[in-house]
């Protein structure tokens, strides 16, 4: 019961309310444009930075490589030497690793500004759900893909996406259903 009120009243101040425009636009940053400048130029330096990587494990092959052909140096140097090489080679590995999944990162949470006119081309309604039957409400949730998060400190995340991508109409009409 707590839950359908919380989403009950989603609904109607977030998505159908007169205020939801500037809801929305408080929960993002002022300026999303600068949000997205600052990873751009976090993603160019790590770019920057695996092209680094990428050039000192060259050297570092070429290196091995070129103690291969070595027949004056003692064994013991050698052996020291590429266990060295190998080393530092391996750190550079791990830091490729761990930039990539940075990069990875980066990707997956980069959202584009948020578009507030979208929301302007849903109605006013308010409450809409009170007057729903209960099989609409799963329709409504299914069309705003809305989510819920419920965690055990008894705190729930609701989400609703609107996106210029064509839905099934809805309300559905009795002409257009299929037996």
């Amino acid at each position: 019961d707590l839950l359908t009120g919380a989403v009950r009243q989603f609904f109607a101040e977030r998505i159908f309310g007169a205020g939801r425009r500037a809801l929305l636009a408080a929960q993002f940053p002022a300026d999303a444009a600068e949000r997205a400048a600052r990873d751009q130029v976090a993603a160019e330096a790590l770019h920057q930075r695996l092209e680094q990587i990428e050039a000192a494990e060259t050297a570092h092959a070429r290196e091995i490589e070129a103690l291969a052909a070595e027949t004056t140096a003692a064994p013991a140097a050698v052996t020291a030497l590429r266990s060295r090489i190998l080393a530092r080679f391996t750190e550079l590995e791990d830091e490729r690793a761990s930039i990539t999944a940075q990069l990875t990162q980066l990707d997956h949470y980069c959202q584009p500004a948020p578009d507030l006119d979208l929301l302007d081309q849903l109605p006013v309604i308010g409450d809409l759900l009170a007057d729903l039957p209960a099989p609409l409400h799963a329709q409504a949730y299914e069309v705003l893909s809305l989510e819920l998060v419920y965690s055990h400190d008894r705190q729930a995340l609701l989400r609703a996406t609107i996106t210029t991508s064509t839905r099934p109409p809805w309300p559905p009409s009795s002409a257009s259903a299929t037996p």
